[in-house]
């Protein structure tokens, strides 16, 4: 029976470990159901030829593998002076610095939030933004007016599901191109310029960009009962303590498929991996 290292992430680690097994491979997990013991994890890292499954994202600190059930982490260092140089790790927006700690241990290092998996998991993220603003007291029966800055592929995913919804969001985008997209798929469109100068108009921002869109200039142009939910990821879109300051509700909405679509987000991880593994 082949066997699979998991360590540290969220509920979506402790699915993976469901989908696993299910699959025929015995586990191990470590920062997933209890804090980690180091004996059992120089054990179990020393083993050779073992898959080793990092979160997605591996990291928050950029240091260590976040492992947020068990309130610890597993600092890089650790990780690849315990592994074995015949294993591989996989990894969720694995960071310069593991990738280059793998490079000198001759540890193989392997991304799997490919193309695909970012595609699937976008549309997971966008049904868990509509979640996300109903626990937030925004009522979509209202029909709200939302805006969404950028057209990637979660702000494609965000659109489709709010107008399934029956509400037709504004993108606001740089390029003509992104502006075209938006109103092909039956949105409203308009200049992120335009939007930034004054978004008054709107009830609900939904920032995917990651790089700081509205700071207190930006922010001083909103309603005072907008919501703002930033789910880009860092540096993120929104200065959340100049928010604070204008009395504007700002959410930083992070891993939210693993918050509210944790089984599905593992399985589409897991069908990745297990192609990886096999290769």
């Amino acid at each position: 029976m082949q066997t699979v290292i998991l360590i540290g992430g969220d509920s979506r680690t402790r699915y993976l470990d469901t989908f696993f097994q299910s699959h025929g491979y015995s586990t191990y997990c470590f920062g997933v159901y209890a804090p980690i013991d180091f004996t059992d994890l120089k054990y179990a890292l020393g083993m050779q030829y073992v898959p080793i499954v990092l979160p997605l994202p591996v990291t928050k600190d950029g240091e260590s593998v976040q492992c947020p059930l068990t309130n610890s982490a597993l600092p890089f260092r650790t990780l690849l002076q315990l592994t074995a140089a015949e294993n591989t790790v996989y990894g969720g927006l694995m960071p310069t610095k593991l990738t280059e700690l793998c490079l000198r241990k001759g540890v193989r290092a392997v991304e799997y939030y490919d193309e695909e998996v970012i595609v699937k998991n976008a549309a997971l993220t966008a049904e868990g933004t509509l979640r996300y603003l109903c626990e937030h007291g925004i009522d979509l029966q209202a029909r709200p007016h939302i805006a969404i800055t950028g057209f990637g592929r979660v702000a494609q995913a965000t659109a489709k599901v709010l107008l399934a919804q029956g509400i037709v969001p504004t993108v606001a985008a740089r390029t003509p191109a992104a502006l075209y997209a938006a109103q092909t798929a039956g949105c409203n469109a308009l200049p992120l310029d335009a939007l930034l100068a004054d978004a008054s108009a709107f009830d609900v921002l939904i920032n995917t960009v990651p790089a700081t869109l509205f700071a207190a200039p930006e922010l001083a142009r909103t309603k005072q009962t907008v919501c703002i939910v930033d789910v880009a990821s860092a540096p993120f879109g929104v200065d959340f303590e100049a928010a604070k300051a204008l009395s504007r509700t700002a959410l930083k909405a992070q891993s939210l498929p693993g918050k509210y679509t944790p089984q599905a987000a593992a399985n589409v991880i897991g069908e990745k991996l297990l192609a990886l593994i096999s290769e």
